[in-house]
This record gives C-alpha cells, sequence and structure tokens, in this order.
C-alpha cells in the first residue's frame, strides 16, 4: 500500500468548516463520511478480483490501498507527496498512522487517532487533476529500490504527471557501497572495539563479495543457475543481518535507533496500538475490508530476497541530469541504513554535480531559532536544475518524522 498527503505550502489553521473526514472511493463515485479526524482515499477495495479502469481502458485486478490526505490550507497550491514504506513488506499505512510523516497518529488507547501536528499514480491524478501540481516521490527504508525506478518510468514515459523531486529517508539503494561501512557505525558508536573492528570489517567485505556474485549470477541468469543464485542473494541477506546488524542486537540496541533498548517488531508498542486501530471493527467496517492488516509480510520480505542485494545507484543520475531535485536525508542514530552509508552513496554517484558535491563542506542546518536540525551537503546542475541534498538529522533514527517531527517538517 502507498499513502499520499498535500503538504502545507504555509503555516495552516485547522478548517473548522471542513474538518478532516474519512473519503472512500470507488469506481468513478466518491463516497464521503465524517470520521477518524482523517481524510481517506481508498480506490479499490481488498476483495480478489476487483477491478478498476486504468488508462487505454485496461481492466487489472487492483488490491492496493491509496489512503490521501488532502492540505487543510490550500489543496491547489500545495505539493503533492505520494509515499511508499519500506521492508520490502512494510505497510505504508503504518507511517500514515503512526506518527512517521502521516497527518494522523493513533491515539494510544488504539481506537481513535488524533491530527499530527507537524505531517511531514497516473490514475489517481488523471480523476484528480487539481492535486497534479508539484508532485514529490518519497519513501523510506527499502522504498530507496522503489522510488527510483518509479520516478525514471515516470520521466521515459513522459508522464503527465508533474514530477519535481524525490525524497529518500535512510534509504538502502546500492548494498554493494552501503554494506562495506557498517563496521565503522558499529565502531564510532561503541558496539564493538578497535580489535573487533577487523574481523567485523572482514565479514563486510565477504557480504559485498556476495553482493556481486549474487549480480553477476542475475545477469546470466537461466534455470540451470536458479538455484545458486537464490542461495547466493540469501547468503548475502543473512550475513548482512547476522554478522553486520548481529553485534547491536546483542549488545541489545534497537537497529532503527541506536539510543532505544532492542525490542521484536511484534513488541514494538507503536506497532501494537496501530495494528489495533486498523484491525478495529470500526474501521474494517468502514473500509469495507475483512482481512487482517499486518505492519509486516515475512511472506513478502522473503519474496524479495533475491532483489535485497541489488542495486538502483545507477538510476539517479538520469533523474538529476533531467531536471529533477532528489533529497536524501538519514537520522544519524539509525544502523539499518546508517548514514555513513547512506553519505557513501550518495558521495559515489556518478554525476555532472559530483565533484561539486564531494568537494562541499558540511553545512548545519539550522531552525530560524539557531537550534541545529543536521548537516547537509548539497549540488545543484545550472543548466537543468537537478539537485542533489544529503542531510543527516540529529538525535533521528530510521524513522525520522517519527523521532524527530519538528526537524522532518523543516
Amino acid at each position: 500500500g502507498i499513502f499520499l498527503y498535500q503538504v502545507p505550502s504555509t503555516k495552516y489553521p485547522v478548517h473548522q468548516e471542513r474538518p478532516w473526514q474519512m473519503v472512500t472511493q470507488h469506481p468513478g463515485v466518491f463516497v464521503t463520511r465524517p470520521s477518524l479526524n482523517c481524510t481517506v482515499t481508498y480506490p479499490a477495495k481488498a476483495i480478489p478480483g476487483r477491478t478498476m479502469n486504468c488508462r487505454r481502458n485496461v481492466m487489472i485486478s487492483s488490491r492496493l490501498f491509496h489512503w490521501f490526505f488532502e492540505s487543510r490550507n490550500d489543496p491547489r497550491s500545495s505539493p503533492t507527496v505520494i509515499y511508499f514504506h519500506g521492508g520490502p513488506g512494510g505497510s505504508s499505512l503504518y507511517a500514515a498512522v503512526s506518527g512517521n510523516g502521516g497527518p494522523c497518529i493513533v491515539d494510544d488507547d488504539g481506537k481513535s487517532t488524533s491530527i499530527n501536528k507537524f505531517p511531514a499514480l497516473s490514475h489517481f491524478f488523471a480523476s484528480r487533476p487539481q492535486y497534479n501540481t508539484r508532485v514529490f516521490l518519497a519513501g523510506q527504508s527499502y522504498a530507496g529500490r522503489y522510488v527510483p525506478p518509479l520516478a525514471t518510468k515516470l520521466m521515459e514515459n513522459r508522464s503527465f504527471v508533474r514530477l519535481e523531486g524525490i525524497l529518500l529517508g535512510n534509504p538502502t539503494i546500492a548494498p554493494e557501497i552501503e554494506w562495506c561501512h557498517h563496521p565503522r557505525m558499529l565502531l564510532i558508536e561503541g558496539i564493538i572495539s578497535a580489535k573487533e573492528y577487523a574481523r567485523v570489517d572482514a565479514e563486510a567485505k565477504d557480504c559485498v563479495r556476495l553482493v556481486h556474485e549474487c549480480k553477476l549470477l542475475r545477469e546470466t541468469l537461466d534455470p540451470s543457475t536458479q538455484e545458486t543464485y537464490q542461495d547466493t542473494c540469501e547468503r548475502a541477506r543473512r550475513k548482512l543481518f547476522n554478522d553486520l546488524l548481529g553485534p547491536a542486537i546483542r549488545a541489545g540496541r534497537h537497529t532503527s535507533n541506536l539510543d532505544k533498548e532492542y525490542v521484536p517488531s511484534e513488541d514494538d508498542p507503536v506497532v501494537k496500538k496501530v495494528e489495533s486501530f486498523m484491525n478495529s471493527e470500526t474501521v474494517q467496517r468502514f473500509l469495507e475490508v475483512d482481512s487482517v492488516w499486518q505492519h509486516f509480510s515475512w511472506d513478502v520480505y522473503y519474496n524479495f530476497t533475491c532483489d535485497i542485494p541489488h542495486s538502483y545507484h545507477h538510476l539517479l543520475p538520469g533523474l538529476l541530469h533531467s531536471g529533477l531535485r532528489v533529497l536524501v536525508y538519514a537520522g544519524d542514530r539509525d544502523l539499518i541504513c546508517n548514514w555513513i552509508s547512506n553519505l557513501a552513496s550518495v558521495m559515489a554517484l556518478p554525476w555532472k554535480g559530483g565533484s561539486t558535491l564531494r568537494r562541499s563542506a558540511p553545512a548545519v542546518y539550522r531552525f530560524p531559532d539557531g537550534r541545529p536540525i543536521g548537516d547537509l551537503r548539497a549540488s545543484t546542475l545550472p543548466d537543468t536544475g537537478g539537485q542533489l541534498i544529503f542531510l543527516k538529522v540529529r538525535g533521528a533514527g530510521h524513522s525520522v518524522a517519527m523521532d524527530a517531527p519538528e526537524q522532518a517538517l523543516k
């Protein structure tokens, strides 16, 4: 699933005459009902065989949720953000209502929602052209594999979607670059000692070797090498989690936020309250679904085993050269997709503005009152306006908007 929201162009008042509502969209019709303090667009019910009209009169079976939050200030001029959660297998609805950038936050009792004061395709915009003003694709974590290909496809097809840029939060884009920097993060955070560093660094190099093997096997894949390909990719994935992330877990540190104590995701209190909300009879009856909502699907995750070691790094230069703006931001308390790995990936990009970016010194990005938000590097192409920004967000983990909502809004 994905969720879509509009970022208000200025600081906004809550409209008293038009409170947020829940909206259900069936093919060709909108049904509007006041409920749950949110605006929701739900274009296709989760019923097998349900069809929806697409461009060129093609009928496709769809079980995709769109949850749309309209700007409470000026919908016609506010940019529209299409947000994808990571995983693979993570639900974007979790981000929509957990406080990780969506306009609503599920209350502690898991029964209702409150407005988040820091709210951080073609078919959608064809039927709602009023929102096709300035469009951004955004995503976190494994969405670093979804967003660049989708943006590339929109640009290659000269889509009428007015795409201006993409936002990638603590993304995984290029594992062959990113994974070899995990040992340094572990050392800096005091999780491993200088003596242990050499061993963990050797494990990282072996992990990257498996990544390259997986990539080569994919390029020459045939039935006789399918099993070897799957086994090699799985070995790379296991080594990442056991040898490069495992030291933090064994030390009791949370890999998504090193300032927190490790807890399995199924025991996370935020996950529990969102699950309670999404699976409540009221919400399920309103959305007309009867399936159990899950924060994460391990079935989907394991089906992506062979994709996890692969890179989508090569797509970013084309987006930049075509004039898109690319923001890569990383909370400095994350380990899984840590800021050191993200910065290395950004610096290694072969694009026209790369040398300028690599020569640049980080500048402290601040609130108007002088408080630091993070450390920023940027490079802009004078001919197309393509821009790449890297921002290390201080005090935030894997979910920047949840951990540091005020900084994320800026």
